[in-house]
């Protein structure tokens, strides 16, 4: 019989350990959900956090001219459009202070109506205070008092209801003030948004403003780049230029190397008849002694000469180049003093522009300044004002808040008495019901289980009927199953007779509870009889409480100038407050003002550095001016040298032409043999070939002497013109100094 429960304990236990796996995975879950909402919620906050920087910065602006400017810019129009609100608003005081007035009125009567209520009511506490003294005394008194207590609250509810009431529809009327003045506060922030609106146009057409001077200063800008683009290209075509004449320097030279070599094959040819003269001599050696010497002079003679016009063309080869150089560069320096000139007239023109437009917004800026401060006071005055107004208000409705809370106060504090007895009542019924639906859940539990035995026990006997060799068994088994029932129904029968007996002491509970709201409600009878037998005394008692009200009265009017002194502090203190927001208005006035000086200062420093940029425009102009007067100069100087170097090349070109036909006839063979067939002649006398020696020799001797002081004439020519060129350079260096 033991080993069926054994079994279903098991099961249970392995069931609880399941629901127990459960549970632990559903709160490691839990545990992670609540993880993945903590980063979820971090994530959030570091969002929003990221979103508000953003916000934040995109909302910031760099301090600079620009946004100085701009505000100033917003400045002036705000003012323009305060001029044009102001109108309005006065408009709408005036009326609000009609509105106003016509609260304060009635507002007025409905205080004294609950003055008035408050007198009364102060005066029927103070009867029954009284009443009760007298009620120690004397029963009569008592129940007379009773009755007229009733009916004062009787009268005292029904002035409540009446106060209620008003109360109302104050609280509507108020409402509805609440509601205009929203309604205008409305207004004045769309009026409020129309003006930042405003603002925001007006920074945008100074912002198109500012961008249009930025880009005519980038045009500028570009121009001078262009400028210096433009002379670098002139510099490169300068340089080509100079290349072709290089190369056609270089062409000229090539064919000077050819005409060299012509003459340099004549040479060859002039050795080879030397050659062939040396030979005759070899034969007539003996004889021609003396003349070979001569002709060896005269040989080294030419050879020098040769040598020395090599130099000469070489020097003539350079001096072309340079007055070729030099011709370029008095073109390009012409054109780059028209350039000058040019860029000149433009920075004047942008100059003058620069200063007309900074004159104009120094103009408008004096000009808001002035329309801003007198708006500013305008504007404080009228916000002073309505403070005030504001103040006095507030100051009204809270006395009168004040005097409804104390009123309110006074009627919960009965209501709250009595719904904490019957909430007490309540929760003790409540408390006992939930006692009994326990147990009658644990009877239900009980009975559902016995089912689930009784159903597992006919599973078990529809079995066993088939084995035979098991009845025996499954019979002890049933038999301990019907003790452990019987056991169970011995439980639940205790069970059931405790409940019932705790029923019984509920029920008895609520009948004395019964019984002694039946004494109470006779006892209530009976003093309700003892009341409407001492109405009587209450009347007698009533004269008495007239003269007590009197005292009652001359206690109010003392209230009444505590009050009144009470409202004067608070009106001082109401003034003190005005007094901190009126400094708190002049520190913005002030922190205006300071940020106006600063606005002026910057624009004072922006207008000397454009001065100081002019400044420096005008000193490289006079420095451009006198690198011009120092090019032109230095031009005429050049073309002074050049006129008169040209007309010395020219002399010295004639002169070397002329040289050069001399030495070609010199060097001619028909000349040589000439002489020879002179020598032959006068071989027999010696005399007369000395005296032809000696008149050839000096015929050649005077064609030198002719020629060599020429040479040292263009060597001192050429000197100067190596001066020049160190001059040249002096004025390239002036031209870079420029740059």
């Amino acid at each position: 019989m033991m080993a069926p429960h054994l079994g279903q304990e098991e099961t249970l236990e392995q069931k609880l350990k399941s629901l127990q796996v459960k549970l632990n995975i559903c709160r490691a879950e839990r545990h992670e959900l609540q993880e993945e909402n903590k980063s979820l919620r971090l994530t959030l906050a570091l969002r929003t956090d990221c979103e508000h920087e953003l916000e934040r910065v995109r909302n910031e602006k760099h301090p600079g001219v620009e946004e100085l400017e701009k505000k100033l810019a917003n400045a002036e129009k705000e003012i323009f459009v305060m001029e044009s609100t102001n109108k309005e608003l006065m408009a709408v005081l005036n009326s609000t202070r009609g509105q106003l007035g016509k609260m304060l009125r009635e507002r007025n009567e409905k205080v004294k109506e609950v003055e008035h209520l408050e007198e009364e009511l102060e005066k029927m506490e103070n009867g029954q205070k009284l009443a009760r003294r007298d009620d120690l005394h004397c029963d009569y008194e008592m129940n007379h008092y009773s009755s007229n207590m009733r009916i004062m609250l009787d009268e005292i509810n029904e002035q409540a209801m009446r106060y209620e009431a008003e109360k109302a529809n104050l609280i509507k009327k108020y409402e509805e003030s609440e509601e205009l003045l929203r309604k205008e506060n409305e207004k004045l922030k769309s009026q409020k948004e129309d003006i930042i609106n405003h603002s925001k146009n007006s920074e945008k057409m100074w912002n198109e403003r500012i961008e249009s001077l930025n880009a005519d200063i980038r045009l500028l800008q570009e121009r001078n780049m262009g400028t210096k683009n433009s002379r670098l290209n002139e510099a490169d075509d300068r340089i080509n230029t100079l290349n072709r004449h290089l190369q056609d320097a270089f062409e000229a030279i090539e064919d000077l190397e050819r005409k060299n070599s012509e003459h340099r094959d004549k040479e060859v040819a002039a050795h080879e008849k030397r050659k062939l003269t040396e030979s005759k001599l070899n034969f007539n050696e003996r004889t021609m002694a003396s003349e070979r010497a001569k002709y060896l002079e005269t040989t080294q003679a030419l050879e020098e000469q040769i040598v020395s016009l090599n130099e000469k063309i070489k020097e003539l080869e350079e001096t072309t180049d340079q007055d070729t150089v030099e011709y370029e560069t008095s073109l390009a320096i012409n054109e780059m003093e028209k350039r000058l000139k040019d860029q000149k007239i433009l920075a004047d023109n942008i100059i003058l522009e620069l200063n007309v437009t900074i004159q104009d917004l120094k103009d408008k800026v004096k000009a808001s300044e002035s329309k801003k401060e007198s708006s500013v006071k305008e504007w404080d005055e009228e916000c002073a004002d309505l403070e005030d107004e504001i103040y006095d208000l507030m100051d009204k409705r809270k006395t009168e808040q004040k005097k409804m809370r104390t009123m309110k106060r006074k009627n919960l504090w009965l209501t709250k008495s009595i719904r904490k007895l019957s909430e007490q009542r309540r929760g003790e019924l409540e408390s006992k019901k939930l006692e009994i639906q326990k147990l009658n859940s644990l009877c239900e539990l009980h009975r559902m289980e016995k089912v689930e035995w009784l159903s597992d026990l006919k599973k078990e006997v529809n079995a066993w009927k088939d084995e035979t060799t098991v009845r025996m068994e499954m019979k002890k088994q049933i038999e301990e199953l019907q003790q452990q029932n019987a056991e169970l129904e011995e439980k639940i029968d205790n069970v059931t007779a405790n409940w019932r007996s705790e029923c019984e002491v509920y029920e008895n509970n609520i009948a004395v509870v019964n019984e002694q709201r039946a004494l109470d409600k006779k006892k209530f009878q009976k003093t309700y009889d003892e009341m409407k037998d001492n109405e009587e005394k209450l009347l007698e008692s009533y004269d008495q409480l007239l003269k007590a009200n009197e005292d009652l009265e001359r206690s109010l009017k003392a209230q009444k100038i505590e009050a009144s002194d009470l409202q004067k502090a608070t009106v001082e203190l109401s003034k003190m407050e005005l007094e901190n927001l009126r400094t708190l208005m002049d520190m913005e006035k002030n922190k205006i003002l300071v940020e106006k000086d600063y606005i002026k200062k910057c624009l004072e420093t922006r207008l000397k550095q454009m001065s100081e940029l002019a400044q420096c425009h005008e000193v490289q102009m006079d420095e451009a001016y006198a690198s011009i007067s120092r090019l032109e100069s230095a031009n005429q100087k050049m073309e002074k040298s050049h006129s008169v170097d040209r007309v010395m090349w020219q002399n010295e070109v004639s002169q070397l032409k002329e040289t050069n036909e001399k030495l070609k006839e010199n060097m001619g063979v028909e000349e040589i043999d000439s002489t020879s067939s002179d020598d032959s002649d006068c071989s027999s006398d010696s005399d007369c070939s000395s005296n032809s020696d000696d008149s050839e020799d000096s015929d050649r001797e005077e064609i030198y002497e002719d020629e060599m002081p020429k040479l040292e004439a263009e060597k001192e020519q050429v000197k100067p013109v190596e001066k020049k060129k160190e001059e040249w350079e002096m004025v390239e260096d002036d031209e870079d100094e420029c740059k």
